[in-house]
């Protein structure tokens, strides 16, 4: 079992590293049962970024999902 935290820290790193610049196809990061999911819409990307599938802190390990799916048009219109 890994600690709320802990996710939330990686969560709130992929989100500034990843989603935040627009340009390399991630549009939304969530939480899931024990893991950090990532929204990726390959139409989007501009630049390929390698993201690790896991991410250690605090000694516990978090393991990095990416599912693919288009960006909803709601997001897109802001």
């Amino acid at each position: 079992m890994v600690s709320t935290e802990a996710l939330r820290r990686v969560r709130d790193i992929l989100f500034r590293e990843l989603v935040l610049p627009g340009d390399t196809g991630f549009w939304g990061v969530g939480i899931g049962n024990d893991e950090i999911i990532l929204y990726y819409d390959r139409s989007r990307a501009k630049r390929i970024v390698n993201v690790p599938s896991t991410y250690t802190i605090n000694g516990e390990v978090i393991k990095v999902r990416i599912v693919e799916a288009r960006m909803p048009r709601a997001l897109t219109q802001r």
